[in-house]
């Protein structure tokens, strides 16, 4: 995976293909399914291999270098051999590498950190206080 490019890998859609979201690439993104909503669109279409979603997004993200230059691959849907499921986990990964400059089980692996950190503190700043961190919530924890 070419972290410091962006570049993931794709060899299935051709010879050099590779995925990379580019700047403009997510910022038409954005335009079309609102930026606080863009990663979870794609995650979920990734996560249930939505041919619309992997479409969508490799008709903007699947390049090859041409003349030292990434150009886009026009993709014939009709003739792809490879599973909707092959591209998932490379799409998440380029998404991720744009967004954080880490893969997204990297990403994901420290957003779960943080939030426990968070719950932790949470729950030592309710005991200095004497109040119980779960009553708001029915006394059942996540």
């Amino acid at each position: 995976m070419g972290s410091l490019t962006g570049q993931v890998p794709f060899p299935e859609a051709g010879d050099g293909a590779f995925i990379k979201f580019g700047w403009r690439d997510l910022a038409e993104l954005e335009e079309r399914h609102g930026a606080t909503e863009l990663f979870g669109y794609i995650e979920r279409g990734a996560n249930n291999a939505s041919a619309s979603v992997v479409m969508e997004v490799l008709e903007l993200t699947l390049k090859t270098n041409k003349d030292g230059q990434p150009k886009p691959v026009k993709l014939n849907w009709d003739e792809v051999e490879w599973p909707v499921s092959l591209a998932c986990p490379k799409i998440m990964d380029a998404l991720c590498i744009a967004q954080t400059g880490k893969p997204y089980a990297e990403t994901i692996d420290e957003a779960l950190e943080q939030a426990a950190k968070i719950k932790a503190q949470a729950e030592a700043e309710a005991a200095k206080k004497g109040d119980d961190p779960l009553a708001d919530s029915g006394g059942q924890s996540e």
